[in-house]
């Protein structure tokens, strides 16, 4: 019964495929006006279904109310809609050398594209990458992740109730529904996910010389010194480990500390998570949020073990529930760097530290590493920083604050190598999804 309810399915996305592959030289040759149209249209849905999107995340995530999910969406089709006309229009040059001869580049679309969906931002993953495919005139197959299943649900209920399937259309399902799509000749493929994952997508896009795109985790450190303000510190950290219980790609996965500002790093932030997640000492569940699904879970918690068999201490919180898959905001120390909680992307409301005595060994150990999706640097010495710059490859950093280069429109976000490869946001995510068509005339 399955393998009939798959081989249906199969059909179905051949039969959405080749509708897209029909559309797409008219959508090719909308104009920006056209575009801002179909922008505004998923504009509004989002808004008309916000309180379905609150309660998925809350079902999936147990996110509370009024999610910043939707508002980040928002905020990148309001700037798209702003700027798309400025993108799309290109300036014909003179030939330097050749006085019949005139040249320009035009940014056209990459053709019908697979959107592979994560389950950590699950409206964001899916819809903050459809702006920047419709607003470079493409068409678009989106695959929901089936590891936040409201969400999923509620993705594909505003795609159908808001674009044309030969524009835009959703499949929901599990891995063999995205290994399914991933046979189709697409002309690209957006996918955010992990590492391993990231690795599939792309075999299978090789298949049919198919470019990607790739937004992947990384283990994104901070590093700190002895003039690091520690209250920042302190703010960067809490807010990233808590908002969405610590799933958040750029998140940072630990930290790299001067031994003799350990302790006083412990208690700044240990001030701040009270502040924010506890009532009268009491931890709220409620104001974190919970890990995804108990795969999740056992993974995280046998991190933890893992890294206090090794000698570890946890210092702040500790605890956790199963049951509700409520993990505690968690502090250790005298974590060593062979600990599976730096060895993995941890996803999770657990803070690892490093304690160091030469910051070289700090910048050896991240680049023997890979390179991570982000870099924070917290230091008010600008030969530190420099320093650290210009000896880590990664895919973005953010001095003195937590992850600001990713929510700035005018930067690109992505990562490199092991941790991604192209970026989006505002005009990157535009000519990300668009081909750089040299164009070349004699009179």
């Amino acid at each position: 019964m399955t393998e009939i309810l798959v081989n249906d399915q199969v059909q179905e996305m051949e039969r959405v495929f080749h509708l897209q592959k029909k559309n797409q030289w008219k959508m090719k040759n909308t104009s920006a006006v056209e575009r801002i149209e179909l922008l505004g249209k998923l504009r509004t849905a989002l808004e008309l279904h916000r309180e379905e999107i609150d309660e998925a995340l809350f079902q999936d995530l147990g996110r509370q109310k009024n999610s910043a999910e939707v508002y980040m969406v928002i905020k990148e089709l309001d700037y798209t809609i702003a700027h798309l006309e400025e993108w799309m229009s290109y300036e014909v040059h003179d030939h330097p050398t050749i006085p019949t001869a005139k040249y320009y580049v035009q940014y056209e679309p990459r053709g019908v594209v697979l959107l592979l969906g994560a389950w950590n931002f699950p409206l964001d993953l899916v819809f903050s990458p459809l702006v920047a495919l419709l607003a470079a005139g493409n068409t678009a197959i989106v695959k929901a992740n089936e590891v936040t299943p409201n969400c999923s649900a509620v993705i594909a209920m505003v795609i159908k109730h808001t674009f044309d399937e030969d524009v835009v259309a959703c499949f929901e399902g599990g891995i063999e529904v995205a290994h399914a799509l991933e046979q189709l000749p697409f002309d690209h493929i957006f996918f955010t996910g992990s590492p391993k994952v990231g690795k599939s997508v792309m075999e299978a896009a090789s298949k049919n010389l198919t470019s990607v795109t790739l937004e992947l985790g990384g283990r994104s450190p901070l590093v700190l010194d002895e003039t690091a303000n520690l209250q920042s510190v302190a703010q960067g950290v809490g807010i990233c480990k808590t908002v969405n219980a610590g799933q958040i790609c750029l998140a940072v996965n630990h930290i790299f500390a001067p031994r003799s500002k350990v302790d006083e790093l412990v208690s700044a932030i240990s001030a701040f998570l009270k502040a924010s997640c506890y009532e009268n000492e009491v931890y709220k569940p409620e104001k974190v949020g919970k890990i995804v699904d108990g795969r999740n879970f056992d993974r995280v918690t046998s991190y933890i073990s893992d890294t206090l068999e090794k000698g570890a201490s946890i210092v702040f919180g500790g605890n956790h529930d199963k049951s509700i898959l409520s993990i505690e905001p968690t502090i250790l120390t005298d974590v060593t760097l062979d600990s599976a909680l730096v060895q993995n992307e941890i996803f999770a409301p657990v803070i690892p530290i490093v304690a160091y005595d030469d910051i070289q060994e700090v910048i050896d150990f991240i680049n023997d590493g890979g390179k991570p999706l982000g870099l924070f640097i917290f230091s008010n010495n600008q030969l530190f920083v420099d320093h650290v710059i210009n000896h880590i490859s990664c895919g973005g950093i953010t001095i003195n604050g937590w992850a600001m280069h990713a929510s700035t429109h005018e930067l690109p976000f992505g990562g490199v190598n092991q941790s991604g490869m192209g970026s989006y946001h505002g005009v990157h995510g535009f000519k990300e999804l668009s081909h750089a068509r040299p164009i070349f005339k004699t009179y």
